[in-house]
C-alpha cells in the first residue's frame, strides 16, 4: 500500500509554479516597456550630443557671416568673437567627453545636463553681439537674422526643448534688450518681432522633440 502511495505521488502533475525549460519568467517580460523607454532616451540623447557637434560647426559659420555683416569696432568684435568661440569649443569638449573609450567619460544624462548649460552661456555670448558685433542703428530684417537664424538651426539640429530653450531665451532677451536700451531706430518694431520669433522657434523645438519621441516609441 505504501508502494502505490508512492507511485501516484511520483506521477501527480507538477506545480505550474516552477519554471519550464526555455520559458521566459514573467518579471523578465514586464521589465521590458522598461527597457525600451531606456534604450530610447539613451538614443535620444546620443542623438542630441551627436548633432551639436554640426550646430557647433555651423554656428561658427554663422558668427563668421555676422562679422562680415555687422559693424562693430574691432575690438568689440574681437571680445564678441573670443566669447562665442569660448562656447563652441566647450560643446565640442563636451560632445568628445561623452564617447567610448574616453579617459574619465561622463554617462548620457551628465552630458546632456552639461550641454544644456553650455548652450545657456552660447546664447548669452551670441546675444551679446548685439552689443558688440551689430551696427549702432541695425534694420529689422538684419536684428532678425541675427537673433532668429542661430536659434532656428539650434532648433532644427539639437530637437532638444532644453537646449532650443537655454540657448534662444538669452539670444533673444539680449537682441531685444539691445533694441531698447541703444535706442534703434526701429526699435519699437524690432523687439515685437524678435519675441514673436522666440516663440516660433520655442513651438518648433517642442514638435521636433514630440516628433523625435514618436519614431523613437
Amino acid at each position: 500500500m505504501a508502494l502505490l502511495d508512492s507511485n501516484n505521488h511520483s506521477n501527480a502533475p507538477r506545480s505550474d509554479s516552477a519554471p519550464q525549460p526555455g520559458a521566459i519568467p514573467h518579471d523578465y517580460l514586464a521589465r521590458l516597456p522598461v527597457l525600451h523607454a531606456e534604450a530610447a532616451r539613451d538614443a535620444r540623447l546620443g542623438g542630441f550630443l551627436s548633432r551639436s557637434v554640426q550646430a557647433a560647426g555651423l554656428l561658427m559659420l554663422a558668427g563668421a557671416a555676422s562679422l562680415f555683416a555687422g559693424g562693430g569696432t574691432l575690438q568689440s568684435d574681437f571680445v564678441w568673437s573670443v566669447l562665442v568661440l569660448a562656447g563652441i569649443a566647450a560643446m565640442i569638449v563636451n560632445y568628445l567627453r561623452g564617447q567610448p573609450g574616453t579617459a574619465n567619460r561622463v554617462n548620457l544624462d551628465v552630458a546632456a545636463a552639461d550641454l544644456r548649460a553650455i548652450l545657456l552661456y552660447t546664447g548669452f555670448a551670441w546675444g551679446a553681439g548685439a552689443f558688440l558685433a551689430l551696427p549702432a542703428a541695425p534694420g529689422a530684417a538684419l536684428a532678425l537674422a541675427f537673433a532668429a537664424g542661430p536659434a532656428l538651426l539650434m532648433a532644427v539640429l539639437l530637437k532638444d526643448e532644453g537646449g532650443v530653450a537655454a540657448f534662444a531665451g538669452p539670444c533673444f532677451g539680449l537682441a531685444v534688450t539691445a533694441a531698447l536700451v541703444k535706442h534703434w531706430p526701429e526699435g519699437r518694431i524690432i523687439a515685437p518681432v524678435l519675441l514673436a520669433g522666440w516663440i516660433a522657434v520655442i513651438l518648433l523645438s517642442h514638435r521636433n522633440a514630440l516628433r523625435l519621441e514618436r519614431r523613437a516609441a
